[in-house]
């Protein structure tokens, strides 16, 4: 019974009052809440492929049109063309699109941190730091945990001397007696960050950054433990105060990927502190989580986290018009940009790069090229880590009758090199062009007349490369520095790309770009990843990251050493059933155990080495296991992450047993690796007797305890006598082979047994 028109409705259904179920009952959802993928079959390939191509005779077939169809589809069909490139393109760019968020985490009203003996770094000569000190220290130690403080007083201190101080203080810190102390977690807090001067050794590097390099070396070359946590203030969120500290948070994700161990992790705090923001930094130095990238603010503890970034309504239709500034334009990336500017209405383009038109021939034929488009191209040689040099280059381009709206900051050079072997003059060589160069141009640019700022980023500084610590510290500053201008007028953009193909932000060399699809970063078309620019600009996105990731290769090399809360929110990039790190052994029903029964000790120990000798090469692409020497180091054979990965997939996948993602750094070398194996297969071949006689004394008690009739008696033992029977016949001692000790004793039978035996194993 209801409203009159559901009366009208089911009328002539003749319904009928039906009786609810008295007791709790399941509801089920029968509504369809996915549409199913359609599959795509030859026909559907063929179709789109004809349509790409504008192939009128293949779909005219394809349609068995009459020649009246046929004139409307010739009609048609520009528009279809246009409609599937289009569409092609930007579901592309949907795949490569990402965005930083934050994810605020359950916060403790009162963590618990007296089990910590925390050692804080700091610098006294920074006023702001000592201010912070003091009050950190006051509230951890109100709190319960063991404070020691560690002065950094001299100008040029270095690793060495670094690592002598924390040396210091730790074995002066350790607890005499057992007692409560003796059960706390030793911690490195450093505040060191917190000093944006210019470090006086080398005024091209902030003297926090200089000393948190240096500190993370000693931390290396030493012995201690203690994990290094390090704190700045204002340098990562949508509008950082201190962008210049972010320079830390580049470098320490590469310090957590190369020496995971010794890394805690970046730590963030507001510009105002109480005792709610003391209580977050109390919890993020408890936490148990594993996260290493966290922000405190007054909302609460925030993680950093990598997520898709899903397309916005365009907020207009972005075009370059008068003059284009592009730094680092004679390469080949500054061509490809050059080309973009000129096509889309930039009359007049500027390039610079240290050495000018003589860092590129090829630049005066796209001078020519682009003339003929009505663009007008001039290149200016200027070094942008000179202050002086870029305001006398922007006050000479920027015009009255064609004011510089545009500039794209692409300098820049990398120097691959592990962080424990870079110099303090390495990386302010690689900070010079990109680093300062930003900050010059943030500082001498005309907010009033300027269209876009747009810093070319890289993805180094996003989640961190390893052997690239001066580069990712760069182009993390990049992304604060885009932003902290956005919250001061300036309309700048930071794209953090994933590599180029065609000679773009990775090298047109085939087999660089083999090596990186190798890795799960295949390179990217530079006319899509400008596709992708036009868009996050029609968007006026101030911070996008622009890669194509095959996160099924790439997330296991990248969390092998160490895990990563960065992808947690990426469905894609978390392990599956398979390649999630399972338990360390197995049952003795795995098919390398199999193999392995009762062949000898030695003989174990040969079909490992072989196995892993067969696999090793294959991985490595030679020809033959022989070059797989037993005692030599996979490290210096050629294994890197991901090629560990692949070996320990392979011997998996042989040996039908789990092996932990870790396993080629753990066990350094083949025989070291053969060795481990057969500790497992055998532990796993104990493990199960155990188990079988555990079995055996439960069956002892259970046939004592109870009472059987004369047949029941009578089946259990004739069972058991075939059981006896079979183990038996199983073990049976076989004729004995005669020794080599024998040889001089031998009949000639025994000796071609011998050498029958010897080469059939």
């Amino acid at each position: 019974h209801g409203h009159p028109w559901t009366n009208t409705l089911l009328a002539p259904h003749n319904p009928q009052p039906t009786t609810l179920p008295t007791y709790p009952f399941q509801r089920r959802h029968y509504w369809i809440t996915t549409t199913p993928q359609k599959t795509k079959t030859p026909t559907d390939d063929s179709f789109w492929t004809a349509v790409e191509n504008a192939d009128l005779e293949t779909l005219t077939t394809a349609l068995n049109l009459q020649p009246p169809q046929q004139q409307s589809l010739n009609d048609l069909l520009p528009a279809l063309t246009t409609w599937h490139q289009t569409h092609l393109t930007q579901s592309t760019i949907d795949k490569w699109r990402y965005r930083i968020s934050w994810k605020r985490l359950p916060g403790q009203s009162s963590p618990n941190v007296s089990n910590l003996r925390l050692f804080i770094i700091t610098d006294p000569r920074n006023p702001e730091q000592e201010k912070l000190t003091e009050r950190l220290i006051q509230h951890l130690t109100t709190q319960g945990a063991e404070t020691t403080l560690i002065e950094v007083t001299r100008h040029d201190l270095d690793r060495v001397t670094l690592g002598d101080l924390l040396n210091s203080a730790l074995a002066h810190e350790q607890p005499k007696a057992a007692g409560a102390n003796s059960e706390r977690i030793s911690v490195i807090l450093s505040l060191l960050p917190l000093n944006e001067q210019p470090y006086i050794q080398d005024p091209r590097l902030p003297t926090g950054f200089a000393a948190t390099v240096a500190l993370t070396q000693a931390l290396q070359d030493s012995q201690i433990t203690a994990p290094m946590w390090t704190i700045t203030q204002g340098a990562v969120s949508e509008s950082p105060a201190h962008p210049v500290q972010a320079l830390v948070w580049g470098l320490g994700r590469v310090a957590a990927l190369e020496h995971p161990h010794h890394w805690g992790g970046l730590i963030d705090l507001p510009d105002s502190l109480d005792d709610r923001t003391l209580n977050h930094l109390c919890s993020a130095l408890t936490n148990t989580a594993g996260e290493d990238q966290l922000a405190i603010r007054p909302s609460g503890l925030h993680a950093r986290r990598l997520a898709r970034a899903p397309r916005k309504n365009p907020l207009r239709e972005w075009r370059p018009r008068d003059t284009a500034l592009i730094t680092g334009g004679t390469g080949a990336l500054g061509i490809h940009l050059a080309r973009w500017l000129a096509r889309n209405g930039a009359r007049h383009i500027v390039l610079t790069s240290r050495r000018g038109a003589q860092g590129n021939p090829s630049v005066n034929d796209l001078t020519a090229e682009l003339h003929e488009l009505g663009t007008d191209v001039k290149v200016i040689a200027c070094d942008m880590a000179d202050r002086a040099a870029v305001a006398e280059l922007i006050q000479e381009i920027d015009a009255p009758d064609s004011p510089l709206r545009v500039v794209i900051h692409a300098a820049g050079v990398n120097k691959e090199a592990p962080l424990a072997q870079s110099t303090l003059d390495d990386m302010a060589a690689v900070l010079s062009g990109k680093a300062l160069g930003a900050r010059n141009l943030a500082e001498v640019l005309n907010p009033g007349s300027l269209d876009a700022l747009i810093f070319f980023s890289s993805i180094s500084g996003v989640w961190g490369a390893g052997h690239q610590s001066p580069y990712a510290a760069g182009n993390a500053y990049l992304n604060a520095l885009a932003q902290h201008c956005r919250a001061n007028g300036l309309p700048a953009h930071a794209i953090a790309w994933g590599p180029w193909a065609g000679g773009g932000m990775a090298t047109d060399a085939a087999s660089v770009e083999e090596k990186l699809r190798s890795q799960g970063l295949p390179t990217m078309a530079p006319d899509l990843a400008l596709a992708a620019l036009e868009q996050a600009l029609d968007e006026d996105q101030p911070f996008m990251t622009v890669a194509d990731i095959d996160w099924e290769r790439f997330a296991p090399t990248f969390t092998l050493t160490r895990p990563s809360p960065l992808l947690a929110e990426l469905p894609e990039a978390q392990p599956t059933p398979q390649s999630a790190e399972p338990d360390s052994t197995e049952s003795k029903d795995s098919a390398l155990a199999q193999r392995m029964n009762g062949l000898s000790q030695r003989d174990q120990e040969r079909l490992l080495l072989e196995l892993i000798q067969t696999h090793a090469a294959t991985v490595l692409g030679h020809a033959s296991p022989e070059s797989i020497k037993p005692d030599r180091s996979f490290k210096s054979l050629g294994f890197e992450s991901l090629t560990s990965v692949e070996l320990r997939n392979q011997l998996a996948a042989t040996s039908g047993m789990k092996l932990p993602a870790t396993l080629i750094f753990d066990h350094p070398t083949p025989a070291a690796l053969s060795t481990f194996l057969r500790s497992t297969v055998t532990s796993a071949d104990a493990n199960t007797t155990r188990s079988v006689l555990v079995q055996l004394q439960e069956l002892d008690a259970a046939t004592s305890q109870a009472a059987y009739t004369d047949d029941e008696h009578r089946a259990i033992t004739e069972e058991l006598q075939r059981i006896l029977t079979r183990m038996q016949q199983q073990n049976s001692a076989p004729e004995e082979s005669p020794t080599y000790d024998d040889l001089h004793t031998a009949t000639d039978d025994e000796l071609f047994s011998i050498l029958d035996n010897e080469f059939n194993n």
